[in-house]
């Protein structure tokens, strides 16, 4: 079974890990280089020691050659008598080894021994002129380390001394080394591990107050955001990403909830209306020319509901970003002037004129978007515009933003409505009761505008006139960088 672990504990199980293959590498090197570091001063020690005994037994040979005519025998004799001097006078001196010294003379005969402790009578080493031999020696016995060099007991004579020390008085430092190493190491474990796991902790403090967030979030506060944790990491990208995520789940619940108000709210009167012409109708038609009728009453209202619906659904998106603006490059003059075209029936009805004029000019736009806008402004002018009247669209630049302005002879438009008119479902009290309309068309001309960062307006110009006024930005905020 495959063991689940918090993010926590996981980072805690490597952290401890990893300190413990730290401090483990880090014993070991402390422990080679201290080893080689006692060597090091074994060594020293008796390259110093052999020095001594060097200019130690120069002087005593010396002292014996000034007593002079003393035959042979009895001068080697006089030098074992102050060698046995001298290495009595080594036996309670402080030194950190404890040291076997043999001299010997140009025979390689005993002239002299500190201890047995050591045999060093075995096979001697090579010597180099002026040098020292340091060698290792684990035979039988104990182990020790052992230099070996020659000093002089007169003309063209050399006498071999050795002074040796047993590599086993390396351990006791050795060993309180490693009792010290392992306290401190134990200790920085200890410190170390707490250390970690509160750093550990405040660094997933963010990601828990992220998840607490996260948790408080639901349908009744879909507006609630979590916060953005400091600086510009992964957990701050994170937090970013799932913020976007809520934005977009907030846009459609709002979409949803929305569009099933709005259905409602203007659906069940005309459904209701619907409803009640066909039981009047079942209840007191009985010609087949009277049920066409009721049928053709019901399709056109049926009609009406479609539009409206296609109208609630169309304003629904565009105000909650759902629908996505892809920009082109257009041609305004070519767009303006092809729908005055295409919509010559509707001018006809109502023997309309239609003008436009402006500069070439290419404009930054959504293509289905701008001519739903346009479409919407034309289809609002015929609507309201007076029999026989003049429509024009006039464009130009402005400093940054083209200004397109759309008008239609009729009643001017109530000063308190200007504004209202673009709400969903709002109809001033002017309009009249002939005129058909679901009062959504302005509303998703401003949407329209907005989303492509301009605006637009109503106003009343003379002689007579209704005109709405497009701000368009040349360069949409969504292009620049």
């Amino acid at each position: 079974m495959k063991l689940k672990l918090s993010i926590t504990t996981k980072l805690f199980v490597g952290f401890v890990a990893l300190l413990v293959l730290g401090l483990g590498s880090l014993a070991l090197i402390s422990t080679f280089w201290f080893i080689q570091q006692e060597s090091r001063n074994l060594s020293t020690f008796l390259d110093s020691e052999a020095k001594v005994v060097a200019l130690t037994l120069s002087s005593l040979v010396d002292g014996v050659a000034l007593e002079g005519n003393l035959r042979p025998t009895d001068a080697r004799d006089a030098l074992r008598a102050k060698i046995g001097e001298y290495l009595a006078q080594r036996l309670n001196r402080p030194i950190p080894y404890k040291t076997t010294l043999l001299i010997l003379d140009e025979a390689n005969l005993i002239l002299g021994q500190s201890n047995r402790a050591l045999e060093l009578l075995g096979p001697l080493p090579q010597v180099p002129e002026g040098g020292v031999a340091l060698e290792d020696v684990q035979d039988t016995g104990p182990a020790y380390r052992v230099l070996t060099t020659h000093f002089s007991l007169g003309p063209n004579v050399q006498g071999t001394f050795r002074v040796a020390s047993l590599l086993s008085s390396l351990t006791t430092p050795l060993l309180s080394f490693l009792t010290s190493l392992c306290l401190a190491l134990g200790g920085s474990f200890l410190l170390l591990t707490g250390l970690g796991y509160w750093l550990i902790v405040e660094i997933m403090k963010p990601v828990r107050n992220m998840a607490h967030a996260a948790t408080l979030i639901s349908d009744q506060n879909l507006g609630a955001r979590i916060p953005l944790p400091a600086g510009q990491d992964d957990l701050s990208r994170l937090a970013t990403t799932l913020n976007s995520l809520l934005a977009r789940l907030e846009s459609e619940f709002v979409f949803q909830e929305r569009l099933v108000g709005e259905l409602t709210h203007q659906l069940k009167t005309p459904l209701t209306i619907l409803r009640g012409r066909n039981e009047l109708g079942l209840a007191t038609r009985r010609d087949s020319q009277d049920l066409r009728e009721l049928v053709e009453d019901n399709l056109s209202d049926i009609d009406s509901m479609v539009n409206l619906l296609n109208s609630i659904l169309e304003l629904a998106r565009y105000e909650s970003h759902i629908d996505k603006l892809h920009y082109q490059s257009l041609d305004l003059k070519a767009l303006v002037a092809g729908l005055g075209v295409e919509l010559e029936p509707l001018w006809a009805s109502k023997s309309f004129t239609f003008h436009c004029e402006g500069p070439e000019i290419m404009v930054q736009a959504d293509p289905t978007a701008l001519r739903q806008i346009l479409v919407n402004l034309f289809d609002n002018a015929w609507k309201y515009g007076a029999q026989g009247s003049l429509v024009t669209a006039i464009w130009s630049v402005e400093g940054d933003k083209l200004r397109l302005v759309v008008s239609n002879q009729g009643g001017p438009i109530p000063e308190e409505d200007l504004e209202l008119i673009f709400r969903r479902f709002y109809r001033s009290s002017q309009v009249q009761p002939e005129v058909s309309g679901s009062g959504l068309g302005l509303c998703i001309v401003r949407s329209l505008v907005n989303l492509h960062g301009g605006t637009v307006r109503a106003f009343n110009a003379p002689p007579g006139r209704v005109s709405f006024e497009v701000l368009w930005p040349l360069t949409p905020p969504a292009l620049v960088d």
